[in-house]
C-alpha cells in the first residue's frame, strides 16, 4: 500500500475506496511484480494502464515488473471493476432478473 510521507500506516478492509491527498507522491521507484490475469478470447491479449503521462502494455496471463505507482493503479482499476460488477449483481437482484451464469 502506498502511503504519505511521515504518515501511519493504517490497514483499510480490502474493498474500501481510499482517496489520496493532493500531495500524495510514490516515492519508490523499485519495480513491483504484477500478474494481469488472462482473459476470454474476445478481449485484447494485453492490458493497458497509464500513470503521469507514461502508457505500459502488459501481456495478459504473465508476470511483470512495474513502478510502484503502475501497480497501484492496476490495483485500483481491478478493485474498482470489482464493486462494479458487485453493484450491478445486486441492482439485477432488487430488479428481480436471473444473474449471470
Amino acid at each position: 500500500m502506498a502511503k504519505e510521507k511521515n504518515a501511519a500506516v493504517v490497514e483499510q478492509p480490502e474493498n474500501a475506496v481510499v482517496e489520496q491527498p493532493e500531495n500524495f507522491v510514490f516515492e519508490s521507484s523499485e519495480l513491483v511484480e504484477v500478474f494481469i490475469p488472462r482473459s476470454d478470447a474476445n478481449k485484447d491479449p494485453n492490458f493497458f494502464v497509464a500513470v503521469n503521462g507514461k502508457t505500459y502494455i502488459l501481456p495478459r496471463g504473465k508476470a511483470s515488473k512495474v513502478p510502484f505507482a503502475v501497480a497501484a493503479e492496476i490495483r485500483r482499476a481491478q478493485a474498482a471493476e470489482d464493486a462494479m460488477y458487485e453493484a450491478k449483481a445486486k441492482l439485477k437482484e432488487a430488479a428481480g432478473l436471473p444473474g449471470e451464469g
